[in-house]
């Protein structure tokens, strides 16, 4: 039996197909933003060399457009449980990272604050002296 068209024509599954195709574009967008923010975060956060950190950011990518191609190939769920396991086993390795104080710091920010208190008197060493504007 046709399904009855609406008001221009159209048969209400186009609707419905819009709007799957708006959804694959925002999580295509999505995957592609979390590819490039993670390409630069392993570029910087990786301790190996360059040619370790490129063959690492290339893999990433990989992985991540085969999660957006199976997207456009109607294998969405497929597509977006392999991103997110990317993105989970990422944010894991991410929280694994701890600052240091052992980098290459600008001369201006080199030296961390210290105090010491003597009886009712702080002295603070190391302040910057700036103005804002």
């Amino acid at each position: 039996m046709n399904q009855p068209a609406t008001q221009h024509g159209r048969k209400p599954t186009y609707f419905i197909y819009m709007i799957s195709v708006t959804m694959t574009v925002l999580v295509s967008i999505l995957i592609l933003l979390s590819m490039a923010w993670g390409a630069f975060a392993l570029w910087y956060q990786l301790p190996f060399t360059s040619f370790f950190k490129i063959i690492s950011i290339v893999v990433w990518c990989c992985i991540l457009l085969a999660a957006s191609v199976l997207l456009w190939r109607e294998q969405g769920k497929l597509g977006i449980g392999i991103w997110l396991l990317a993105c989970a086993l990422f944010l894991i390795w991410w929280s694994t990272l701890t600052p240091s104080n052992d980098r290459i710091w600008a001369d201006d920010v080199a030296r961390q604050l210290s105090g010491e208190v003597s009886n009712n008197v702080v002295t603070l060493h190391n302040v910057r002296n700036f103005d804002w504007y």
